[in-house]
């Protein structure tokens, strides 16, 4: 799926949300690497639990992907950083965020 497209999902679909009321969880060690042990509980695994088997995920707006679910992890460590990282599934029902300061949160919407 290209980055335009991506983006442009994200920028119509993609909650607009008080980031002040999530919870977030520091998920990169003292060296900038992202911690695998502490991404998965908190974005994988929130995917996973809702039967998601691919992820849209938006670096910046010139870079995006649909990522298999199992490549997620790999994905966010390579690009961690480079911007805040939105992933959502393919229904906008399931969400998690990436700061570049290395904190993540997750949530799903009521009806997911």
């Amino acid at each position: 799926m290209n980055a335009r497209r991506i983006h442009a999902q994200m920028r119509e679909k993609f909650p607009n949300v008080d980031l002040a009321q999530l919870t977030w969880t520091n998920v990169v060690d003292e060296m900038g690497c992202l911690r695998q042990e502490d991404v998965l509980p908190i974005v994988v695994h929130r995917f996973e639990s809702r039967g998601v088997q691919e992820v849209l995920v938006e670096v910046h707006r010139k870079l995006g992907d649909l990522v298999a679910t199992a490549d997620l992890t790999d994905y966010l460590s390579e690009h961690h950083g480079k911007g805040v990282i939105r992933m959502a599934d393919r229904t906008f029902s399931v969400f998690a965020l990436l700061a570049v300061n290395g904190v993540a949160t997750s949530w799903a919407t009521a009806s997911s």
